[in-house]
């Protein structure tokens, strides 16, 4: 039985139907669970050790997120969300919950990318967030192809942004919003001059 069937099938005893529970996709790869919700999503992962990671997304914003070993645990929680509990209560309800800050929420969309996100990408997410200076950015993926956004810009309004271009032969192309693309280059050397356009930004 699939985590998607266990928690229909609970939510069914529950008298809590979760109309629209499905597995599949989402930008930062797969899911094991996907709840659509008014403003948002919820989302859950198999952990990278054991048990389940979940996530609860407002529009692009990770809002509070947490592990847990426990199907109910899940299960409790996307009820809650259902019935619009609000974000702090369900932290207080559910104590492997947490609400995030930026910095957090920013860590957890590293931790998909880097743990769970398609193979393509981990590899090049890995050595880029291994970079101070970029893991503080945002990062966020279009079409297949990864972006870090300015932490303080949100994804539907980006001021300042770069976007790391795959071209052949294991090169990639480091494009600065609103600057013409860069010539094609290893991974480091995009990943350098990256940083040092981060550290003239405002």
């Amino acid at each position: 039985m699939t985590l998607v069937e266990e928690l229909i099938k609970d939510a069914a005893l529950s008298d809590a139907p979760l109309d629209g529970l499905c597995s599949g996709k989402d930008r930062f790869g797969s899911v094991d669970a996907l709840l659509p919700t008014v403003d948002g999503h919820v989302s859950v992962r198999s952990g990278c050790d054991t048990g389940y990671e979940l996530a609860i997304w407002v529009r692009d914003e990770i809002v509070a997120e947490g592990r847990t070993r426990i199907v109910a645990e899940l299960l409790s929680a996307m009820i809650d969300i259902r019935k619009g509990v609000s974000v702090g209560e369900l932290c207080l309800r559910h104590g492997y919950l947490r609400v995030t800050d930026s910095e957090t929420a920013n860590d957890a969309l590293w931790h998909l990318l880097t743990e769970h996100g398609e193979n393509h990408l981990r590899a090049e997410a890995a050595a880029i967030c291994a970079n101070p200076v970029l893991r503080q950015l945002r990062p966020w993926v279009s079409h297949g192809t990864l972006h870090l956004i300015h932490s303080r810009d949100r994804v539907e309004s980006v001021r300042y942004g770069l976007v790391f271009y795959p071209t052949a032969d294991n090169m990639f192309q480091l494009n600065v919003y609103n600057e013409s693309p860069g010539p094609a280059e290893p991974l480091g050397s995009a990943i350098a001059r990256a940083a040092a356009v981060v550290e003239g930004w405002h």
